[in-house]
């Protein structure tokens, strides 16, 4: 099992690091949020995406993009959800805020286009 180190005040801790469907292994995670549904979200910076897992960890769904035929999603580092479950992520790079239905629809950006 494959285990991340990290020191916090001297002291050592080690915890699991989880994969995800297809092995790929899931660190340095930016930003997380929960939904009315008990998804987790959570922003993937280095895969320029954001993973969506249920409540026991596994993999429900992925975001990286703006949606079909759109630009990938650029470096995401935060992301919250509203009470409608609608899913917004920061992108700085574009200093855009995007924002995707509970389906995983892309409805808008939010900031310089």
């Amino acid at each position: 099992e494959n285990q991340v180190q990290e020191e916090e005040g001297g002291e050592r801790l080690r915890y699991p690091v989880r994969t995800i469907e297809g092995g790929e292994v899931f660190t340095n995670p930016y930003g997380i949020a929960t939904d009315t549904n008990n998804r987790i979200i959570v922003c993937h910076n280095v895969r320029n995406r954001v993973v969506v897992l249920g409540s026991n960890g596994n993999l429900i769904n992925t975001i990286s993009s703006h949606g079909p035929g759109r630009s990938p999603l650029n470096g995401p580092v935060s992301v919250a959800v509203d009470r409608s479950n609608n899913i917004y992520i920061v992108e700085p790079s574009g200093n855009k805020v995007q924002v995707y239905d509970q389906d995983y629809n892309h409805i808008r950006s939010i900031g310089v286009v």
